[in-house]
């Protein structure tokens, strides 16, 4: 596939090279810029990604050298204008609009005289790029102006001095798809098809809106939610996946050995609007999904996982609650959740939501409790609103519903509704994993790992949930 050119290098060459390079610059300008303009129909209004087609015109002074590729991206909404720096994706330049942009044509400001004054360079007014006969002008930002030239588009930018305002360069701009032959990408699912936009990775926060196309996810889809196809052919890659409400990632995880698509609308709520982002080996795409109430995810298949998968996981254990409950459910032996050692779960607190602070009264009436070197420690408060929500998020029960194993070793104070605990030191498990199958039961998967600090080696069983895993059982291996 074609690449898109680079952003122009804008170190200064030395002074013979630049002399040289503006020697040719004029003699290359003498012949183009004295043709006639090929007279089209009017432009309505630019919508959409611009590239630059052609160099019409650069100053003199300019160290950069002369070339048709801007290097930028000119994106035309339907009242808005950016620019932006294709390579990096940064926007250096601006402008909204109460109105649309196809109202704001009107005629040049500028004469034929005052048009030529600001082409600094004298030796080239005899075959300076010339004002058509029927040419519009709309005003873009305080740098930059339009002109739909005989129609063809000129984004002219302009530079001034204390002698006042001249143009630094004008580009002929054409729709990005019209200059680029891109491959075309379609995304899938059941009887429902689009077509996949070519992005780059800052461009996601513009995509919330309507600039991608979505794809409708029905119930019913015995596939893959969905497949992405260039030119026919299916590709793979890296996916991310955006919530259009919030603008936040979810997040997912892949545990099957099967497509990364499988999985991605694992936190995904049926009915809602989002965009996914794909890199393949050789473009950057992001389209829409529109799931249909109703939509699940596909049933799993019995077997062994591979590498990818562990890494999964291991990323599911140093994600946002790193360090934290997750890896504590690690920290003691259990057959099944009502079993969980509670006093080994939360003595360190609930690390996902911080410490909570004591107050003097509370403190008060532990050191009733404790002895003063106790109160050296790092006291930890459990609310038990907070307990109970942890334990039905990774185990699927309430406090009540469990069997309270060494419960008790924690201090509850009534008066607060809430559990406190002694962090002197820390039983949390870093895991290393080692393998992973799914079970017959098709519902559980078993992992064994080995605790990166201790080498002791374990079997974990994990239940899939809509937003993650609920604990089953983990065993030490004698």
């Amino acid at each position: 596939m074609e690449r898109v050119k680079s952003v122009l290098s804008y170190k200064k060459p030395a002074f013979w090279i630049i002399l040289a390079v503006l020697l040719a610059f004029v003699a290359a300008a003498v012949l183009f810029l004295t043709s006639q303009v090929k007279k089209n129909d009017p432009v309505d209004a630019p919508l959409g990604d611009y590239v630059s087609s052609r160099l019409v015109y650069l100053t003199p002074f300019s160290s950069a050298l002369p070339a048709d590729d801007s290097g930028f991206i000119y994106r035309f909404g339907k009242s808005e204008f950016k620019l932006i720096i294709r390579d990096t994706g940064e926007v250096t330049d601006s402008m909204s609009s109460d109105s649309d942009l196809s109202l704001l044509w009107k005629e040049v400001p500028y004469s034929n005289e005052e048009w030529e004054s600001m082409l600094l360079s004298s030796f080239l007014i005899d075959a300076s790029p010339t004002l058509g006969e029927n040419t519009r002008y709309m005003y873009l930002t305080d740098k930059y102006f339009l002109l739909d030239n005989d129609g063809e588009l000129w984004l002219v930018n302009l530079s001034g001095n204390p002698k006042g305002t001249f143009i630094w360069s004008i580009y002929s701009v054409v729709p990005a798809d019209e200059y680029y032959s891109w491959p075309e990408y379609t995304v899938t699912s059941g009887d429902n098809s689009i077509r996949a936009t070519l992005i780059s990775e800052y461009d996601i926060p513009a995509l919330m809106g309507d600039a991608v196309e979505f794809l409708t996810v029905d119930p019913g889809n015995d596939t893959v939610p969905f497949h992405l196809y260039e030119g026919g052919v299916e590709k793979s890659g890296t996916y991310s996946i955006y919530d259009t409400f919030t603008g936040k990632p979810l997040e997912f995880i892949t545990p099957s050995g099967l497509e990364a698509q499988t999985y991605i609308l694992q936190n995904a709520a049926p009915g809602g609007r989002y965009i996914v982002s794909v890199r393949t080996d050789d473009a950057y795409l992001a389209f829409g999904v529109r799931l249909q109430p109703g939509v699940v995810r596909l049933p799993l298949i019995p077997g062994e996982l591979n590498e990818d998968d562990l890494a999964a996981f291991t990323s599911w254990f140093k994600g946002a609650e790193a360090l934290s409950i997750r890896c504590m459910f690690l920290a003691s032996e259990y057959e099944k959740p009502e079993d969980v050692d509670l006093y080994v779960l939360f003595r360190e607190g609930l690390h996902e939501e911080g410490r909570y602070q004591l107050s003097e009264e509370e403190l008060q009436k532990l050191g009733e409790i404790w002895d003063e070197e106790a109160l050296h420690f790092d006291i930890c408060k459990i609310p038990r609103a907070e307990m109970d929500r942890v334990l039905r998020k990774y185990i699927g029960i309430g406090l009540e519903d469990t069997n309270k194993v060494y419960l008790n070793d924690l201090v509850y104070l009534a008066e607060y509704d809430a559990y406190y605990g002694v962090g002197s030191d820390t039983n949390v498990v870093i895991p290393v994993f080692t393998s992973c199958t799914r079970r017959a039961d098709m519902e559980t998967l078993e992992l064994r790992y080995y605790d990166s600090l201790t080498k002791q080696e374990s079997i974990l069983v994990l239940r899939p949930t809509e937003d993650g895993y609920q604990f089953v059982s983990n065993k030490r291996v004698d």
